[in-house]
Order: structure tokens, then sequence, then C-alpha cells
């Protein structure tokens, strides 16, 4: 009776280091790798950037992250939801998108596109009917989707006021600025981008507003990611192959567009407030 207790501890004591083992094994597996799809999130449509998509993919695939799927923002209330929600992935977001999930998921910046980034609002310099803000009310002003930071720009600029312009959304505003006609008396832009097309058309539009000034777009990513992961996937990033596939996506937002480390304290939480009345806290 005796050995076969002393046979049945020596199982259990076996057993218990199998368990201990397996789990120290898996624990030095990327957490990514134990997970059949990895969303890597764009706030961009499919449309606009097709080959950028392509070749980011294939990039990917190359390197190794065939768990890597990237999820386009062609339905933004779904991007927006996931923001929002913290979802498991890694996120190319805007900064107070990027605080959001810093802030209040836990999410990881990891790296952040140069310069400062701030938006305007414009017209056209030969619309003689406007001449300040007040002047947009009733009228059309191009913004992206909401809640990005120019179509929030739209609703600080007219806070105090009982009347406001309406909002018409697009997907590329700079675009819409070089259409021969365009439904909107104003446009709401990225300081860089508006003078960009200022280039060619100095003295076309005059600036009615601007925002403050933010830290750019950052990549971020879940906390349940290990340092492994965390990594090998920034070093992908930073290669300078992946930067020149992602050229399209970083140049809507800076004129000098590459991906820089990041730290927390680029993203304070003072970011996030401006979402807090759509959001709550």
């Amino acid at each position: 009776m005796l050995n076969r207790i002393k046979k049945f501890t020596h199982l259990i004591a076996w057993q218990s280091i199998l368990v201990v083992v397996t789990f120290c094994l898996s624990g030095s597996l990327s957490n990514a790798e134990q997970i059949d799809s990895v969303p890597l999130y764009l706030p961009t449509h499919s449309k606009q950037h097709p080959e950028m998509l392509r070749q980011l993919q294939q990039a990917l695939l190359s390197a190794g992250f065939n768990y890597i799927e990237i999820k386009n923002s062609d339905y933004w209330q779904q991007y927006q939801q996931s923001v929002r929600n913290g979802r498991l992935g890694i996120y190319y977001a805007p900064p107070h998108f990027t605080a959001w999930l810093t802030h209040k998921h836990n999410f990881t910046p990891l790296l952040k596109v140069n310069n400062a980034l701030k938006y305007v609002i414009a017209s056209k310099s030969s619309d003689t009917h406007i001449f300040e803000m007040s002047d947009l009310i009733g009228r059309k002003v191009c913004s992206q989707p909401p809640l990005n930071l120019d179509y929030l720009l739209i609703n600080q600029a007219f806070h105090k006021s009982i009347q406001s312009a309406e909002s018409h959304l697009v997907y590329s505003v700079f675009n819409e600025m070089l259409k021969p006609q365009s439904p909107c008396s104003a446009f709401s832009i990225s300081n860089h981008l508006y003078l960009e097309q200022a280039l060619d058309a100095p003295s076309k539009y005059i600036r009615l507003a601007q925002s403050e000034q933010w830290n750019n777009y950052a990549v971020s990513i879940h906390p349940s990611f290990n340092i492994d992961f965390i990594e090998r996937f920034t070093h992908f990033l930073q290669n300078e192959e992946t930067q020149n596939i992602l050229l399209p996506l970083l140049k809507l937002s800076s004129d000098k567009p590459k991906l820089a480390p990041s730290m927390l304290d680029d993203y304070p939480v003072e970011y996030l407030e401006i979402l807090e009345p759509y959001w709550g806290k």
C-alpha cells in the first residue's frame, strides 16, 4: 500500500513538473503567434492607397508576420469602436485616439510620426462672403469622418454658438480642395497638407481658425503582447523598406514622414479629454 502511495505521489510530481515546463515554453512564444489573426488597424479607406496596402501585406508575410491582418477603415464606425473598446490589435491612430488607447486600455505607443500635428479651417479667398468663422454658419465645411481631429475642430469653433456650420464628410479633404467644384465653403485640414496645396496657389485660401498643436499619429499595441513580439514588430516598422512602403500614409500628417520611437508621455491624458463628451469619462 505504501509503495502504491509513493508511486502515485511521484506521478503527481512529474505531472506538475510537466505543466510548469509546458507553461514556461508557451510563455516564451510570442503571444501574437498563438492567435489566429492579429488585426493591424489603419485609419484609411482601402481605395485610397491600394498599392501601399498590397506591398505592406507582402512585407508582413516576408517578415514572418503572416498572422497580422491589415484592417482598413472602410467602415469607419468599426474602427472607432475598436479604439473606444480597446480591442485586441495594433493601431495606427491620431493622437487623441492613441491617448485613449494608452490611458483607458493600457496600450503602449511604440512609434510616432515625426513633427507636430495641427489643423486649420480655410476658405477660398475668392469667396467674398466669408471673412471669419461666423460666416460659415449654415454652410458646409469639409472634414474627415467623426471623431477625427479636423471634424472636432469644427465643433470646437462653434461650441459657444447656438448655430453651427454643417460638416460635409469626405475621406480626403486635400483631394476635395483640388476639385474645380465642391459643395464646401471651407475645409478643415492638417496644417501640413494646407501648406502643401498652397505651394501651387499661395493666395487661393485664407485661414479662419486653427487648432492647438499635438504630437503626431502613432503606432500603439495591446497590452497582451510580450516584449519579444513588440521588439520584432517595432524593428520591422523602423526598417527603411517598410517606411518607404508606408510613405503615402505617413505623408498625410507630416512633411518629414518618418516613424520615430515614442514614449508614454508623448500622449498625455489631456489628449483624450476632447473625446469625453462623446465617449464618456
